[in-house]
């Protein structure tokens, strides 16, 4: 074959695969702009999180949650100053000028006399679900006197977007007390870029945590840049993403990821002489999970805890009991008031005895 037919050959073959992907392009296009389809073919991964954002945007609405503010080193956050809006159909959310729920302002010098506590989270923290005064950290301020306990939780936070939320402005409050409330999923959440929205990301660089992704864009700037982003691209990374996950090699970075983002969390803590405290919040089936023995999410906090030498609650034992006088659970979504007023109640036995 002479060098002509094999550079005509060639011209054909590059023709021929450049339109075999502007085809697939369009087809993937088409598919991941159907919400039905795209949920059906989409995973655990940042594609599927962007797109699905994508999916749900409108002109008026820059996040799903109207309560939700963006915010260029976490994020997202919530947005001061919120008077009385109902939400989760007919509850209460209010916001101080600093972001925190409820409709309390506190000053960064602390009050004579006053113990305070700082409460970071997810969603469970924050308190989805439910108004102000039903959450755990409002139910722990009014069963132990002279105490503050500003809610900093956060709904859709991993851990890494709770320790910026530490060091960029919890610090500045001097508490006594930071409590960390453990949910198992948001482990996972540490190695995403998306989650919710765009959000920061550790990565671990010769045994240090280094932050990358930030500053966060903006929703505007996904938005007018999504057109020019690959399907084909995003179709691998949900592909390559759902191998991991089914091989476990997911699980293993997040353990490794979150282990430093914890033991940072406490380094941090310690720095401004207050006391780190863990509190692993049992969710969904868990409540009903009566079994004694440790669960693997639970011996996995448990580990740090005895490592770092902190304080660290397990309230699944609190529910159980609570489930054997009679009391039923909400196992579907978020906890309920019900649920919040237990875990408070046994977080103040806690704190005063350890």
């Amino acid at each position: 074959m002479s060098s002509k037919s094999i550079g005509r050959r060639t011209v054909e073959i590059g023709l021929y695969s450049l339109g075999l992907l502007l085809f697939l392009e369009v087809v993937f296009r088409g598919l991941f702009s159907i919400d039905p389809i795209f949920r059906k073919l989409s995973g655990y991964d940042d594609s599927s999180s962007r797109i699905h954002w994508i999916n749900q945007h409108t002109d008026q609405q820059q996040f799903v949650y109207k309560f939700d503010a963006y915010h260029p080193s976490r994020g997202w956050t919530l947005k001061p100053g919120i008077k009385d809006m109902v939400v989760f159909k007919n509850k209460i959310l209010n916001s101080n000028s600093m972001g925190f729920r409820g409709k309390a302002e506190y000053s960064y010098a602390r009050q004579s006399g006053k113990r305070r506590i700082l409460v970071f989270g997810d969603s469970y923290s924050f308190g989805d679900e439910v108004s102000d005064g039903e959450t755990y950290s409002h139910y722990l301020e009014s069963i132990m006197p002279d105490t503050e306990v500003l809610n900093l939780g956060i709904h859709g936070y991993g851990h890494d977007q709770m320790l910026l939320y530490l060091q960029e402005e919890g610090i500045k409050y001097r508490p006594d007390i930071v409590i960390l409330g453990y949910v198992w999923f948001d482990m996972n959440r540490n190695l995403f870029e998306f989650n919710n929205y765009s959000k920061p990301k550790f990565e671990i660089l010769d045994h240090e945590l280094h932050l990358v992704n930030v500053s966060v864009p903006s929703p505007e700037w996904f938005i007018t840049h999504e057109f020019y982003r690959l399907k084909i691209l995003d179709l691998g990374v949900i592909l390559r993403e759902k191998i991991r996950w089914t091989l476990g090699l997911n699980d293993e970075r997040a353990k490794t990821l979150t282990t430093s983002i914890l033991r940072e969390f406490v380094r941090t803590t310690r720095q401004i002489n207050a006391t780190p405290v863990f509190v692993y919040l049992p969710v969904l089936a868990e409540l009903i999970k009566s079994d004694e023995a440790m669960t693997p999410n639970e011996q996995y906090l448990y580990k740090n805890c005895e490592e770092q030498k902190i304080a660290c609650l397990f309230l699944r034992r609190s529910f159980v009991e609570e489930a054997k006088k009679g009391t039923t659970f909400n196992t579907r979504s978020h906890w309920l008031a019900n649920e919040h007023s237990i875990a408070a109640k046994s977080i103040k036995e806690f704190l005063q005895t350890e």
